[in-house]
This record gives structure tokens, C-alpha cells and sequence, in this order.
């Protein structure tokens, strides 16, 4: 209901111009007062969001690249997700295999790694397959390395969890320059992953 009728009328007895434009603007005040409450109440109404704790125990895949820690890394875009890392396990030939990349704000690959086990059953270290690292910032000239299989190279599967698709275990490998020789190497040790995987 409106004020209207209760502001000061005109000698006639009915409301005047004045009056009923004071009682439009306050008609349309308690919808306006209300609406304004609410908006200032809402970021104290706000779900507090918690800081963000990585889970250390899952989706985990770190190394050392020529003595320097290493993980992977993207950034999500505006229209499509990412993923740093991508493994698949295959349980029927224990055949295992994983890629890892670092890529810039932009999308871009700047350094990416993939190793292959078969096969790779759980408990046991067994050699890689075949590996292979990117990183064009290095020498060479393709900035692309290839196992090499005259150092050490294995991949020891720690655990497979076939319910939640997640496997965990441990790596290390060394590639070299295929153009160059070897005198340009990559020497990949302390690797540990805990990753969802795929089949």
C-alpha cells in the first residue's frame, strides 16, 4: 500500500501533483531499499572459500631434469581445460605409459616428456620401453631427445588401485641429442607419479 493518501493534500481535498509524485517515489523505495540491502549483504553472505590445498596424494608427478625439480604445468583457457600430465594403464598387457608437459599461459608446449613401459606389473622395476623429451631452449637442433639406452632406465609400479584408476610409482631415464650425439643429454632422476589413469 501507498503513502499517498496520507501526504498533505490540496485545499480541494484530493491529493495534489506534488503529493502523489512524493508518494510515487516512495512506492517504488521499499522495493529499491530492499533490493540494495540484499546486494550489500550478499559478499557477507559469501561462501568463504577455504585456501586452496593441493591433495598430495593424487595427480602427482614431479622429477629432477639435470639435477634442477620439475613439474608439470598448464594453465586452463577461457573456452577449454588442461591437463599437465595424461597416463594410461593397460591392466590385460600391464602396458603403462605417461606424458608430462609444461606449457606457458598461452598454451604452448615449452618442455614435454613421455616414457612406456611393457610391460609393467605392479611391484617390480622393469626397463623403459621407450622415452623421449622436448625442450627447445636446449642445444640441438631439433631440441627433441631420445632415450638412451645405454644408461640406466626403469619404471617401478609402487601400486595400481584398479576401483579409483589411479597407480603410483617411481622412474628415471637419460636421453641424448639422436643429431648431436652424445654429448648433449638430458638426465631425468627422482621421478614419482600418483596419477589418475585411463584404458
Amino acid at each position: 500500500m501507498c503513502l499517498w493518501q496520507y501526504l498533505p493534500q490540496t485545499v480541494c481535498g484530493s491529493p495534489g501533483p506534488l503529493s502523489k509524485t512524493i508518494s510515487k517515489v516512495m512506492c517504488l523505495m521499499k522495493p529499491l531499499t530492499i533490493l540494495l540491502i540484499t546486494l550489500l549483504a550478499l559478499p557477507s553472505c559469501s561462501i568463504v572459500e577455504e585456501p586452496f590445498e593441493p591433495d598430495w596424494h593424487l595427480n602427482q608427478f614431479r622429477c629432477k631434469i639435470n639435477g634442477k625439480e620439475w613439474k608439470p604445468y598448464c594453465v586452463s583457457g577461457p573456452l577449454f581445460g588442461c591437463s599437465a600430465t595424461d597416463c594410461q594403464y593397460y591392466w590385460d598387457t600391464k602396458g603403462l605409459e605417461i606424458s608430462a608437459s609444461y606449457k606457458t599461459s598461452l598454451g604452448a608446449i615449452h618442455q614435454a616428456m613421455r616414457f612406456n613401459a611393457r610391460p609393467a606389473p605392479p611391484g617390480q622395476s622393469v626397463p623403459i620401453w621407450s622415452a623421449g623429451y622436448s625442450d627447445y631452449n636446449l642445444p640441438g637442433p631439433t631440441g627433441h631427445y631420445d632415450l638412451d639406452t645405454t644408461f640406466a632406465h626403469h619404471v617401478t609400479i609402487l601400486e595400481v588401485d584398479t576401483v579409483n584408476y589411479t597407480i603410483k610409482g617411481t622412474f628415471a631415464f637419460t636421453c641424448i641429442d639422436p643429431e648431436g650425439g652424445r654429448k648433449n643429454k638430458v638426465v631425468i632422476s627422482d621421478g614419482y607419479f600418483h596419477l589418475n589413469f585411463r584404458w
